[in-house]
């Protein structure tokens, strides 16, 4: 994995407020990747957005996003979180 992948690793440890960031990748095609990302409430979901890594990243991922299904939702339940 390229520099795309360092920054999805580098712009979690940098924002207070994310609780989880996980970066997946499909079995079935190594070309397929998703992110599992929980804030702590909208201001830091909001920061992660303003950040100068995720501008930074924008220009890459947005290519690749913009053929992709995005849902923002909110947790209901998680285990592991904060314990």
């Amino acid at each position: 994995m390229g520099p795309p992948s360092l920054i999805m690793f580098t712009l979690p440890r940098k924002e207070p407020g994310t609780l989880l960031y996980a970066v997946h990748r499909s079995r079935d095609d190594a070309h397929v990747f998703w992110t599992t990302e929980i804030y702590a409430d909208d201001a830091a979901f909001a920061a992660h957005g303003a950040s100068a890594v995720h501008a930074a990243a924008a220009p890459v991922f947005t290519e690749l996003i913009a053929g992709s299904d995005v849902i923002i939702g909110e947790t209901l339940m998680a285990k592991g979180i904060g314990s």
